[in-house]
């Protein structure tokens, strides 16, 4: 059996493949979809949009006025939604299982920043988790480091 330490050695030398504007595209949708609460974005939540959106390396590369597009057209995407749960079918179709795990992991995260979960955004996050076909062990690694670094 392999040491700990050498599996997270091993992970975080990884090649990942490129990203490109659609994986920057999907992963603000995914911080959208949990910081659009009422349906419109405030200034305060924008900012905690485009700093979110900022720690990931998909989008570090951008500028603040392509930061900005993408907020906006993850604004179009989930405008046509009537609430946030019929929203999640927007993730429909994402075929890389990184880009999914990353997904969820990114709205987790959003949700869990913005303060306590609230029983829509615990249904919305479950939905997710349906839509993105992610294992139990995956949701439960994410959820119990992200609930070690907010609460």
């Amino acid at each position: 059996m392999a040491e700990p330490l050498f599996e997270l050695k091993k992970m975080l030398r990884e090649n990942f493949p490129a990203s490109t504007r659609e994986d920057a595209q999907r992963l603000m949708l995914a911080i959208c979809l949990m910081a659009y609460s009422d349906g419109e974005l405030q200034d305060e939540e924008k900012a905690l949009v485009a700093a979110l959106g900022r720690g990931l390396p998909e989008l570090k590369a951008l500028g603040t006025a392509e930061v900005a597009k993408l907020i906006v057209e993850a604004a179009v995407v989930l405008k046509p939604f009537h609430n946030r749960l019929a929203a999640v079918h927007a993730f429909k179709g994402n075929k890389s299982e990184r880009l999914r795990q990353k997904c969820f992991l990114i709205a987790l995260e959003t949700a869990l920043v913005t303060g306590r979960l609230s029983e829509m955004e615990i249904q919305v996050l479950e939905k997710l988790f349906v839509m993105l076909e992610l294992t139990g062990a995956f949701a439960e690694r994410v959820a119990s480091g992200l609930v070690l670094k907010y609460r």
